[in-house]
């Protein structure tokens, strides 16, 4: 019975030291706010991480974030760190992937905090109503995160990777349709920088969101003069002096304003590209590209996203 007790004791004493442990590894700086509450223009840090690595899981990182209500002048949802919960193993210095992973859990929370801002705003929420909304968003979220890392394997599926960095870019600047051109808007996970297309002795002017392998691209081209030949044989021509094979041309898109499509492939570089050839009522044209890797087993995953940047493009014609 005394053994008993003796081992008991002993059980006792490793689990309060490794509770103790715990404690004080996930609060090594106490003297630095645990909480950081984040704003439009926060992104992730390393002097975020303030906790000990892990011992209990296979994981090299982990940020610790969720929604907080703050009164000021009206009750305002907040996305925060807590960085007494946020950790890195020692690899991820080192690993630009991994922080990015990492700093796109930060961007989800700020996303949810401004999509339930809105709805506050739009639908005048009184309290009760605001405290029940953000319980609903908090496991939201949760679910999302927990969504987030499965899909992309904690960044090791590049291609999910991609794809959930395009898609909390699009949740995070959801109302953002930038105006390209007098007429014509489009959404784009983020601004758009300035594109020139040169081409037989041309410049035109378009915009482009390139994110690792893919690129989104709208150009401003030429007043044309409806010509199917002639569409066609520039189009060839066009995506040819380009390096790209396997072009193939549709007549019939599901894009409203758009009178042709191509398909095309660049053999060596094993890129596809998708274009469409978009004309509005005064006989402007514009052409709309995206373009990924050439991969089989991501395709479809790749097409949804060309197919949600297409579908954006918008052209008002007086």
């Amino acid at each position: 019975m005394k053994r008993l007790y003796k081992i008991l004791g002993i059980l006792f004493l490793f689990a309060y030291s490794a509770a103790l442990y715990d404690y004080y590894r996930k609060n090594k700086d106490a003297s630095v706010e645990r909480y950081r509450i984040l704003d439009d223009s926060s992104e992730l840090e390393m002097s975020d991480f303030l906790s000990f690595q892990e011992i209990w899981t296979g994981m090299d990182a982990e940020v610790s974030v969720g929604l907080v209500l703050q009164k000021n002048e009206t009750l305002e949802v907040k996305a925060f760190i807590d960085r007494h919960q946020s950790w890195y193993r020692a690899g991820l210095v080192s690993s630009e992937e991994l922080f990015t992973h990492e700093s796109y859990h930060v961007k989800l929370a700020k996303s949810m905090a401004k999509e339930l801002n809105k709805k506050i705003k739009t639908n005048n929420y009184g309290e009760s109503k605001i405290h029940s909304e953000l319980s609903r968003y908090r496991k939201r979220l949760s679910f999302l995160q927990k969504k987030y890392d499965f899909e992309s394997n904690h960044s090791l599926n590049e291609v999910m990777q991609i794809y959930w960095e395009c898609k909390i870019d699009s949740m995070l600047n959801q109302e953002e349709s930038y105006e390209l051109f007098n007429n014509v808007s489009a959404f784009f996970p983020e601004k758009p920088k300035a594109n020139y297309l040169l081409y037989d002795h041309d410049t035109f002017l378009g915009y482009t969101v390139k994110k690792k392998k893919i690129e989104f691209i709208i150009w401003n081209l030429n007043e044309v003069y409806l010509d199917t030949l002639m569409l066609e044989n520039w189009s060839v021509d066009f995506l040819f002096n380009q390096g790209l094979t396997n072009i193939i041309i549709n007549w019939t898109p599901n894009h409203p304003n758009a009178i042709l499509e191509n398909h095309s492939e660049d053999s060596i570089n094993m890129m596809t590209f998708k274009d469409k050839l978009l004309l509005d009522s005064v006989n402007q044209l514009y052409y709309a590209r995206f373009s990924y890797p050439a991969n089989p087993l991501s395709d479809s995953i790749y097409q949804k996203m060309g197919n949600q940047f297409f579908n954006s493009i918008k052209i008002d014609s007086k």
